[in-house]
């Protein structure tokens, strides 16, 4: 008789994320305490590029890490192949021109990628890599140790023999499964049948091994019709059993997949059998596999005779429901307590059983920060990943029934299966459907099952998942699906190096994938709504987060870190990897063919484990303001600068100046230390922080140290791309390592009274005070005032996280800019109010008026110290002397000797009527591929637009239209409304002609300049007289050849 090894060990120490229970502080909440899930192995950036050796990184591209971690300074390393690893790409980067490198006497070939070759044999093998500098030979040993077994220690059974029931078509025999060659196979005799093995004509095969073996892989090529994702896995699948004698069988999977993207089937049975039978049978077939089926090889894997397998572990005693978390409320709303509770999450799609798909073993789940397993295959769970990691948190996705929609999921009922009740305690995560379209009856489904969630499973976020879809991208549809159905969590998926284009093949180039990431239609979308909360004034926010993508591509080390660092500094609390599976399908990059770690395994590892760590500081934050410092790039030889994503609390650093100033910030200065961008700067991001609404100053001292808090989150936007393509199995070029993509930023503060600087250091979580510098200014350095600074070098993607033990100086102005017409004067007022717990230095203001303003009164103006929670509020008088549009007041605010950043928001605004002008004439529409009209602009409804014509051909820029006022008028200004499902077409700069003959436009524009990216309404100030007005764009934000417009109306005097 087969039988699993069922072997377990004692209850193990707890090791978990999830506070079942837990010492209550003053508000009856138990919170997570920040601990340190020890980091594996991370590869360390190099601090520059003059290195000892003249050696700047080594890469092993099939080597998923040497050890110790590459550092010139150490000069020899070990590392470990498995036995399909029959060669490996060694790429020796060099510290410049000048420094030559061998590796076994081979010099690099360009060809290759400056790659040199070396095969493998079985037991130690020996890469010598000298560096030539000048006079200087330095030389670097790798000792690659090959065995003769998969990551997971178990060896290829041979002596192999098979029968079959339905015979074999002539000269296609059962031996040929394992003559090693696949160009030959083995196709029954019989038509194919699936079914059961025991019934009449079912397609299947026995294999038998030479005695009993633990066997715990099977693997194997099997001929199908070529398709896109074909064969389906619920259409055309198999069945395995095993057996001891050939007589008493058990079931190892019920649906083992027949798609092979990644060129070979590789089914992990989860656990290990003692079986000498292995049988695999044909269980589910669709109309097309007979077109093409046959078994080319197959291959058994068992642990070595004398091993055992690894120890399994009894259900935890308290992994009952009886033993949830139930959140009280007291102080935060249910979805903020949960994330104090559970910390950030990091989930994982994770294969339920009988799929023999890999699930991630004991270790593997350490590697990766303790996921959250995601089961998203009925039935929804996993005995044999629960019994290796009994502590892990698991949830589904899909729920309740594995559909993408709601409304056909019936009456709300429970759904954990009976299997994982032991465990349900640990079930933290209930994610409802998947990527549905938007209804109004969706909205009520969802409703109804978010309630029933809550009361059934009130340990669990519920939620559920979309994708980059428009319909739910609308900030109105968003809103309502929030506020009707009050889900704990939204959340999306994008596919960013397939069909969403951010790194894909039609994406954007590297230095623009900040703008793009954050500009995301869903991505702002719901960063909005989640802030805004339940309540819609930001009062009970709601966690937001996204799937990070990392099954689909093998992007390169920055390019992974910068879309988890830009998630949590925009104020995510929840991340998931999708797939993280075994070689089922898709061609997941992080394990290769023996199931061993790669780079992409280790570097994604290096990025949750840091995660982990700023998610428990991050969990009792709500995120305030991302602003973003612009770098650079090259366009014809010329330096241009970076898009700026602006959009719900997100603007340039220059725009951002009032949130900068609470937050003790006045100045962000970047430096390129890395090998990219041509030496120009990069994007540099920064989110902000304060104390979620109602949590307590006894809550935020248990992380913080201190009751009141302020954090902000820099992080480096420099990247480098992966070549394309990247992905499955394929060898990734790139030149994206955190070194090549360094920068150092320098912020200039102006520190709170009283407050102390912290930063967490991601590899311990824990926080340390940061030394401030303290330079004078002025002449030779001999100035009375004195700039305070710190300065710090980041490796591209990656983040520092600092904190204030105290707010700053507070400057509290109108919510929206101050609004002041054409022509006219007003005021404009600001509050400065001492938070912190110090009496302030003596305050100054000093505000500057920008161009097209100006200011009146005797200034800079002395307001004294402030005491603690004192105010003051100053009045500008303010004149517009002809201007439309947005503008930023300089306050000049300093604090004895040091200068702060705070500055208040004005707008100049045409207070005549608004036209909606008639189109008369443009360059191009596209009317055939889409309903891209010019009337479009004038039907006053924001969902339609003009579009430039792109079925047939795709005219580049300038691009222009007509309007026609109807009469002469006083223009004041022209209002642009970009398209508002897409960032297509934004125009980014133009120029706006103005006449009374339609057919005629002066050679002098009324107008010119570049507008602000974001699909919010844009002012441009055309201060002339006439009927007929021509706005032309000359170029776009993302740089493609469309221009489109969601309407185009006009102010008058």
């Amino acid at each position: 008789m087969g039988h699993r090894f069922s072997s377990t060990a004692g209850r193990p120490t707890p090791r978990r994320r999830t506070v079942i229970a837990g010492a209550t502080i003053a508000s009856g909440l138990a919170l997570a305490v920040p601990h340190a899930v020890a980091a594996p192995h991370p590869r360390t950036a190099p601090p520059g590029l003059q290195r000892a050796g003249g050696l700047a990184d080594l890469i092993i591209d099939q080597i998923g890490r040497i050890e110790p971690a590459f550092d010139p300074a150490v000069k020899e390393y070990t590392a470990t192949a498995y036995r399909s690893l029959n060669t490996v790409t060694v790429h020796p980067i060099t510290t410049g021109d000048g420094v030559s490198a061998t590796v076994n006497g081979s010099a690099p070939v360009p060809e290759a990628h400056d790659r040199v070759s070396v095969d493998l044999e079985l037991g130690e093998n020996s890469l010598t890599i000298l560096v030539g500098d000048g006079d200087r030979t330095t030389e670097y040993t790798v000792t690659i140790t090959k065995v003769d077994t998969d990551f997971r220690g178990r060896e290829l059974v041979t002596g192999l023999t098979a029968t079959s029931p339905v015979g074999e078509a002539e000269g296609r025999p059962l031996t040929a499964m394992f003559d090693g060659d696949k160009d030959t196979s083995w196709h029954p005799a019989e038509p194919l049948a699936a079914g059961e093995p025991d019934e009449e004509g079912v397609t299947c095969f026995t294999v038998q091994l030479p005695e009993v073996r633990t066997v715990g892989r099977v693997s194997g090529h099997i001929l199908t019709p070529e398709g896109q994702w074909y064969p389906s896995e619920w259409e055309s699948y198999l069945s395995i059993d095993l057996s001891e004698d050939g007589g008493t069988w058990e079931r190892a999977a019920h649906h083992a997949t027949l798609r092979q993207d990644q060129g070979i089937l590789y089914w992990e049975l989860g656990d290990y059998y003692a079986a000498r039978y292995v049988r695999i049978t044909l269980a589910g077939k669709d109309d097309r596999l007979h077109e093409e089926f046959g078994v080319q090889e197959i291959q058994v894997f068992a642990l070595p005779v004398g091993v055992q397998p690894p120890e399994r572990h009894e259900a935890p005693a308290d992994g009952g429901q009886e033993f949830a978390y139930v959140p009280t409320e007291e102080s935060v709303n249910r979805a903020q307590e949960l994330a104090l509770a559970h910390g950030l999450v990091i989930a994982q799609w994770a294969t339920s059983d009988g799929y023999a798909a890999g699930s991630l073993d004991s270790r593997e789940f350490e590697d990766f920060a303790q996921p959250t397993a995601q089961f998203y295959d009925p039935d929804f769970g996993n005995r044999d990943f629960m019994a290796y990691s009994p502590q892990a948190t698991w949830g589904i996705a899909k729920a309740p029934a594995g559909g993408n929609g709601i409304q056909d999921a019936g009456e709300p009922h429970e759904f954990i299966p009976e299997a994982m009740r032991p465990y349900q305690s640990r079930f933290i995560d209930a994610q409802y459907g998947d990527e549905g379209p938007y209804s109004d009856a969706e909205v009520e489904a969802f409703s109804q099952w978010f309630e029933f969630s809550r009361e059934t499973y009130p340990q669990a976020l519920t939620h559920s998942n979309q994708n980059n879809n428009p319909t739910w991208a609308e900030l109105e549809n968003f809103r309502h699906y929030v506020r009707t159905s009050k889900p704990d969590l939204v959340s999306f998926d994008h596919y960013y190096w397939g069909g969403g284009d951010v790194f894909g093949s039609h994406g954007p180039s590297a230095w623009d994938a900040t703008n793009h990431l954050l500009g995301l239609a869903a991505w702002r979308t719901q960063r909005q709504v989640a802030l805004e909360g339940l309540t819609g004034d930001g009062s009970e926010p709601i966690l937001f987060g996204q799937y990070l993508d990392a099954f689909d591509h093998n992007g390169s080390q920055s390019q992974k870190a910068l879309v988890t660092s830009l998630s949590l500094a925009s104020g995510m609390k929840w991340l998931s990897l999708f797939r993280m599976e075994i070689n089922r399908y898709d061609g997941n990059s992080c394990f290769d063919l023996d199931g061993a770690p790669t780079r992409a395994y280790w570097e994604i590892s290096d990025v949750l484990h840091r995660a982990r760590k700023l998610g428990a500081f991050l969990a009792p934050l709500t995120n305030d303001w991302v602003a973003v410092q612009p770098g650079s790039h090259h366009e014809d030889g010329e330096a241009v600068t970076n898009t700026v994503p602006r959009g719900y609390r997100t603007d340039s650093v220059e725009e951002s100046l009032p949130a900068l100033s609470e937050y003790g910030i006045t100045r962000i200065d970047v430096t390129n230390t890395g090998t990219v961008n041509d030496g120009l700067p990069g994007d540099v991001a920064i989110g902000f922080f304060k104390p979620l609404p109602g949590l307590t100053g006894a809550q935020a001292k248990e992380t913080f140290g201190a009751e009141d808090p302020r954090a902000f989150m820099v992080v480096n936007g420099l990247i480098g791309n992966a070549e394309l393509p990247s992905t499955k199995k394929l060898v990734r070029y790139d030149e994206g390592q955190h070194w090549q993509t360094e920068q150092e930023v320098t912020l200039v503060l102006t520190p709170p009274a009283g407050a102390e600087l912290m930063r967490v250091d991601q590899t311990t979580g824990e926080a340390e005070p940061v030394k401030i510098t303290r330079t004078p200014v002025g002449k030779n350095g001999k100035g009375h005032e004195h700039q305070l600074s710190i300065t710090v070098r980041i490796g591209g993607g990656r983040s520092e996280l600092y904190y204030w033990t105290a707010p700053a100086l507070t400057v509290q102005t109108a919510e929206d800019p101050t609004v002041i017409g054409v022509g006219d004067s007003g005021t404009a007022s600001v509050t400065l109010t001492n938070a912190s717990g110090k009496r302030t230095k003596k305050i100054t203001l000093g505000p500057s008026a920008p161009e097209g303003w100006a200011l009146h009164g005797n200034w800079p103006r002395e307001i004294g110290a402030l005491a603690p929670g004192k105010s003051v509020t100053v009045d500008l008088e303010l004149e517009n002397q002809g201007v439309a549009g947005d503008a930023v007041v300089n306050l000049g605010l300093r604090i004895h000797k040091v200068s702060s950043s705070a500055a208040i928001r004005v707008r100049g605004e045409c207070t005549g009527a608004r036209i909606v002008p008639t189109p008369l004439a443009v360059d191009s529409e596209e009317t055939v591929g889409e309903d891209g009209a010019m009337g479009n602009v004038a039907d006053e409804d924001p969902s339609t637009f003009w579009h430039t014509e792109w079925h047939s051909s795709s005219p580049g820029y300038p691009h222009w239209i007509v309007l026609d006022l109807g009469s002469e008028q006083d223009i004041c200004s022209l209002v642009y409304l970009p398209r508002q499902d897409a960032v297509v077409g934004q125009v980014k700069d133009y120029a706006v002609y103005v006449s009374d003959d339609p057919g005629s436009f002066p050679e002098e524009p009324a107008a010119t300049g570049a507008l602000a990216s974001g699909q919010g309404e844009k002012s441009i100030g055309v201060l002339a007289r006439g009927r007929y007005l021509k706005f032309e764009g000359t170029s776009a934000w993302d740089g493609k050849p469309f221009m489109v417009a969601a309407s185009l109306t006009v102010r008058v005097s």
